[in-house]
């Protein structure tokens, strides 16, 4: 786990991070993605800022278990990404979204 968050942290300072903000969302993103994985079908909320500025907040999951059939991917498998991106499942909009994990914010 603490090679994904130094490859990780790598990438965030490739986008302009200082190293301590690089490594804080590194740890963070990695939580994030191992706390959507288990969440219920009730999933959980994150917020996150947009590339226009804007604050989104989300209903996200996961779990594949929580996720309709009609959107589940085909390998059956959610467990990738370990790249910048943060992927999820919009529960409320019943649609995968993803977005940068420097524009995360933490609650």
């Amino acid at each position: 786990m603490k090679s994904q968050v130094m490859k990780l942290a790598a990438l965030l300072r490739k986008a302009g991070s200082s190293l301590s903000d690089a490594v804080r969302r590194a740890w963070e993103t990695i939580k994030l993605r191992a706390k959507l994985a288990k969440t219920d079908e009730k999933g959980m909320w994150i917020k996150f800022k947009k590339a226009d500025g804007t604050i989104r907040e989300a209903l996200a999951t996961r779990n594949i278990a929580v996720i309709p059939t009609e959107h589940r991917p085909k390998s059956g498998d959610v467990a990738g990404s370990i790249g910048i991106t943060i992927t999820y499942f919009d529960i409320l909009c019943d649609g995968w979204r993803s977005f940068r994990a420097d524009r995360l914010i933490f609650s």
